[in-house]
């Protein structure tokens, strides 16, 4: 096992009903110093050692991850007061290593920071953090102290801990100083851990999960797979997913998942290598697609038992493999989209016909026309854009005044007709310069600007009405995700507005967790074979709607 502190950490009610939140960790930082240094730190202090012989090194390995995780682990996962000449210096040492990490943090806001320690068997170096089992002599050595001797040891080492003043380790948002503990399970074959670590008859995941949570789970933040093949991490998330649910615990953990890099070592040659027939680079893809598709279990299903899931690595993962991860969980949501119109026999204009459709059924949910007569709608030259155009027409046809500013029309030539046909349904156009007049006279804003593919800062025509939508009282309800926000990381140091509402179309992209509002799903077009391939977990829809409402996230 192994315990770990993360600071603003904490825990959800389990009534909550939500998008679970997906966080990248760093990992690999004992295997990125090696391949960067040509260092051997094959010592008892592992990566930890470079705090003394190279700290530069340790700070240039946690900014080179965080460009792509939003969690940076402190070098002293094998951190030991033994392997330092007094407790001063082990508590130097740990100094060192926040203070590193907090300096590389520094341009990279919004990211934190989680203590490493590892477990005691990796310190006594036979190889039982993986089997649980501890040969004859090492028993015999310990007896009956071996508990004893397990809690000395994580308690000296939690007293450096304590000792750096500059680590916060409650939880923010729970009554209370809790030290958040993460219990991370080990399976290296894809089998559960030797029966011998929790009870001679432990045979099933129930009583894995009862032994982590059966006694005081208000310590536990999370439960965590680590040192275990990628290929066996799916079945092995959700028979975790499936043992939870059996517990009543009044709050939700996060699930932690750090597969290895996927190698076999050889005890011939005494070196990892690569399966057959694969390079370096299908090995590093294969890997973040197995991993995208774990953490898929937990955030595409509103009702998991786990709050959230934080997705890393550990030995023999390089940032490389973190940069690849990121981007096979942002990679999601465009490749449901093709998969629709693939295999799924959609087209670009049926789908773009049904999100209007729930677009304007959202605005006029929430907002009827009896109340809130005229509607701005805003559209961008994309996919979104279209939604709009045909939100815009039902919206006419609904009662509304509908206002159109739409100043860069696609080439698309079946959104092009979609622009025509407004011509007919008296929608009324508004330039750029008459943009804040309208939006000031209207009653409600259908935000169809931007889409989840949007990269970078918002660009003329569309900066100036973005930032009058981020000055206005004016309700606005965003389609699918607010335009300039991240798909990932939401509205990154509040460039763009924050709407009243939000309906997400297929799925809730990652990008919204932070988002508080009304939350509306679109979708009621998905074909099952879509639904289990990307393992959604869909409410269901009441009587004819094409909407339905969904509980707001949060992080």
């Amino acid at each position: 096992m192994a315990a770990e502190v993360l600071t603003h950490y904490y825990f959800k009610s389990t009534t909550e009903f939500e998008t679970p939140t997906l966080e990248i960790l760093d990992s690999g930082t004992f295997t990125q110093q090696e391949e960067d240094h040509g260092r051997c730190l094959n010592s008892r202090l592992w990566s930890a050692a470079a705090l003394l012989h190279a700290p530069d090194s340790v700070e240039e390995v946690h900014a080179k991850y965080l460009v792509h995780a939003d969690i940076v682990e402190t070098c002293t996962y094998q951190h030991r007061e033994k392997e330092f000449q007094s407790v001063e210096l082990a508590v130097e040492a740990a100094n060192k290593a926040v203070t590193l990490a907090r300096s590389a943090m520094h341009t990279h806001p919004n990211k934190f920071l989680a203590y490493a320690l590892g477990p005691y068997a990796v310190a006594q170096a036979v190889g039982s953090e993986y089997t649980g089992r501890h040969n004859q002599q090492h028993e015999h050595n310990h007896g009956s102290s071996y508990n004893e001797n397990v809690k000395l040891f994580h308690l000296r080492r939690l007293q450096v801990v304590k000792a750096v003043a500059t680590l916060t380790v409650c939880i923010r948002g729970t009554s209370g100083s809790i030290a958040p503990l993460r219990i991370s399970l080990v399976f290296p074959d894809g089998t559960l851990p030797g029966a011998n670590i929790f009870s001679e008859s432990c045979s099933t995941m129930e009583d894995v999960i009862d032994t982590v949570f059966g006694y005081d789970i208000a310590g536990v933040a999370a439960v965590g797979i680590n040192c275990t093949k990628p290929r066996y991490l799916q079945g092995l998330v959700r028979a975790l997913d499936v043992g939870l649910r059996k517990f009543n615990l009044t709050r939700k953990p996060k699930l932690t998942i750090q597969p290895d890099g996927g190698l076999s070592y050889n005890a011939q040659t005494r070196g990892w290598e690569l399966p057959s027939s694969t390079d370096d680079s299908e090995q590093v893809e294969k890997w973040a697609r197995l991993v995208a598709d774990a953490a898929a279990v937990v955030i595409n299903d509103t009702t998991s038992p786990f709050s959230g899931i934080v997705a890393g690595g550990c030995f023999k993962i390089v940032v490389h493999h973190i940069e690849r991860l990121r981007n096979a969980c942002s990679a999601r949501a465009q490749n449901l989209d093709q998969d629709l119109m693939g295999e799924g026999g959609y087209t670009l204009e049926q789908l773009m016909e049904l999100a209007g459709l729930a677009c304007a059924q959202t605005v006029q949910r929430l907002y009827p026309s009896h109340t809130h007569k005229q509607v701005l709608v805003a559209a961008g030259p994309g996919n979104q854009g279209g939604d709009g155009l045909v939100a815009a027409r039902h919206l006419s046809l609904f009662g509304y005044k509908a206002l159109l500013f739409y100043p860069k029309p696609s080439k698309n030539q079946f959104v092009q007709q979609l622009d025509k046909q407004l011509d007919h349904f008296s929608v009324q156009r508004i330039q750029a310069e008459d943009f804040e007049g309208a939006l000031h006279q209207s009653t409600v804003v259908l935000d169809a600007i931007f889409g989840f593919s949007f990269k970078g800062d918002p660009r003329p025509p569309f900066d100036g009405p973005i930032a009058a939508l981020k000055d206005s009282d004016r309700p606005i309800v965003s389609v699918d995700i607010p335009s300039a926000w991240d798909v990932e990381k939401g509205n990154v140091n509040g460039k763009s507005f924050t709407p009243a509402a939000l309906l997400s179309l297929t799925a809730p992209k990652l990008g919204t967790r932070s988002f508080t509002g009304t939350h509306y799903l679109g979708g009621r077009f998905v074909p099952q074979y879509v639904v289990d391939k990307y393992d959604l977990q869909l409410p269901v829809y009441p009587g004819a709607d094409q909407i339905v409402e969904i509980p707001p996230t949060s992080f």
